[in-house]
C-alpha cells in the first residue's frame, strides 16, 4: 500500500473523515493504522500511549525486583555473612543468566492478564486476539513479547508502534486496541466499511463483494468525508 494511504483517494484534493476523531484527513497528511488512514493526532496519540505503558511496566518490574533483590540480600547477609552472600550473588546464574534470559522471559507474560499488563491498563490500551477480538492469555502474550530479550528487537518495536502491528504482533496474531475507540474503525474492523472502489457502504456483508459494483472487499475502510475542490487561479482581467 502506498504511504500515507493513498489508494484511500481517488482524486487529488480529495479528503476523508478520521474514524477515530472525526477530523478530516486528505491525501499526504494521513498515516497509516492497521491499514486504515487515520489523522497523524491520532498517529501520534496512540503510539505515544503504547511507549508510555512499557516504560510504566519497565518501571513497576526494575523496581519489583530491585527491592526482592535487596530483601534477598539482606536475608542472606544477616544468616550467611557478608562473604558468602557476595558469592552467590556473584555468581554467573544470579548475575547474568537471571536478568537477561529469566526476568526478560517472566515479563514477556505481562499482558497476559486479560490483555493488558499494569501500564497498558493505566493507558486505556489492550492487547486483543486479531481474529476473534478477545483479550489475550499468558501464551500469546509470550509469545508477541519474547523477541524483546534480543538487545536490537527494543529499537525496532519503537520504529513499528505507528503502523500498529510490530513484529511480535504479527507471530502471535495480536493487536493493540484503544479501548476508549474500540467499536471504530481501525480497533474494530467490523464497525464500518465501504468499498474502494465506488464508496458504497458495505458494513455487514459477508460475501467479500460489494453489492453494488462486484469489487472484491479486501480490508476495513475509514468513512469518506468532503471532497475539497482544488484551488482554482483567479481568472486574468488582462484584455
Amino acid at each position: 500500500m502506498a504511504a500515507g494511504g493513498s489508494m484511500f483517494f481517488s482524486i487529488p484534493g480529495e479528503a476523508i473523515e478520521c474514524p477515530i476523531c472525526g477530523g478530516s484527513v486528505q491525501r499526504g497528511r494521513s498515516k497509516l493504522l492497521y491499514d486504515v488512514p487515520i489523522c497523524r493526532p491520532c498517529s501520534n496519540g496512540f503510539a505515544r500511549r503504547r511507549q508510555i505503558a512499557f516504560a510504566i511496566d519497565a518501571a513497576i518490574w526494575e523496581t519489583a525486583w530491585q527491592i526482592l533483590l535487596c530483601t534477598a540480600a539482606y536475608f542472606m547477609i544477616t544468616t550467611m555473612g557478608l562473604q558468602r552472600t557476595h558469592e552467590i550473588l556473584g555468581g554467573v546464574f544470579l548475575e547474568w543468566i537471571v536478568p537477561w534470559i529469566v526476568l526478560p522471559l517472566i515479563f514477556s507474560f505481562k499482558d497476559g492478564f486479560s490483555g493488558m499488563s499494569p501500564g497498558k491498563r493505566w493507558m486505556g490500551l489492550q492487547v486483543v486476539d486479531a481474529a476473534t477480538r478477545e483479550p489475550i492469555g499468558f501464551q500469546q502474550s509470550l509469545r508477541r513479547n519474547v523477541g524483546m530479550i534480543i538487545p536490537i528487537v527494543p529499537v525496532l518495536i519503537a520504529s513499528q508502534l505507528r503502523s500498529g502491528c510490530r513484529c511480535g504482533d504479527r507471530w502471535a496474531g495480536t493487536r493493540v486496541i484503544w479501548l476508549k475507540y474500540r467499536a471504530r474503525p481501525p480497533f474494530e474492523p467490523s464497525g464500518m466499511l465501504w468499498c474502494e472502489a465506488c464508496g458504497y457502504n458495505v458494513t455487514g456483508t459477508v460475501s467479500g463483494i460489494c453489492p453494488e459494483c462486484a469489487f472484491a472487499i479486501e480490508r476495513p475502510m475509514a468513512r469518506p468525508a468532503r471532497v475539497v475542490p482544488l484551488r482554482q487561479p483567479a481568472p486574468s482581467t488582462v484584455g
